[in-house]
């Protein structure tokens, strides 16, 4: 059948097919709007967290770093602190052997 010899009812029938179709078509674009724009905020949440990530990776980097400072000038702190105390102690060490002896010296003079 040609299009002018269709029945009223098969043009209504083409008419309401035509309509379906269309509207299918509309909620699948309303559909895929809606998955663009979720996909859309997931991606700047994703973006935003790995730039807090990286904030906070870069942060503990610097700590760690200030940490590995803060204990090398303290080895060298407690390094010179500890040959100072051992320069003390000898010096003290040296008194006291200078000290027995000289009364060593003493009580020898003293026994002769």
């Amino acid at each position: 059948m040609a299009n002018s010899e269709e029945s009223p009812e098969a043009r209504a029938l083409d008419s309401r097919l035509v309509e379906a179709g269309l509207e299918g078509l509309e909620s699948l674009q309303h559909g895929i709007a809606r998955v663009l724009d979720a996909q859309t905020l997931s991606l700047g949440e994703i973006a935003e967290r790995s730039q807090r990530m990286n904030t906070a990776l870069e942060q503990s980097t610097e700590e760690v770093l200030a940490s590995g400072r803060i204990a090398g000038d303290l080895r060298q702190s407690l390094a010179a602190e500890m040959a100072a105390v051992v320069a003390n102690i000898r010096t003290e060490l040296e008194q006291v052997v200078q000290a027995i002896e000289s009364k060593a010296g003493d009580a020898l003079k003293v026994l002769r």
